[in-house]
């Protein structure tokens, strides 16, 4: 499977719709749609940020080390 591939299909997973970018820089390969219908470059691979809105939309939770002995947290702030 191919980086773009995978792209897809996390987007797809998130019901984000995203389209191929005509961009000449392959570290954005893809648009992504807002809301408004503004277009915004989109590699949850190249982007933290995009990365962890990918995480909120998916539910996935996000374990993080902290200074106590049980701190944890998820992207869907269930639990801080």
């Amino acid at each position: 499977m191919t980086e773009l591939e995978e792209l897809f299909l996390a987007a797809k997973a998130a019901r984000l719709e995203v389209e191929p970018c005509a961009s000449s820089d392959p570290q954005w390969p893809l648009r992504i749609k807002g809301k408004s219908g503004t277009r915004a470059h989109w590699n949850p691979h190249h982007n933290d940020g995009h990365v962890f809105r990918l995480a909120i939309d998916l539910g996935i939770q996000i374990p993080v080390e902290g200074s106590r002995e049980s701190e944890a947290a998820w992207a869907d702030d269930t639990m801080i």
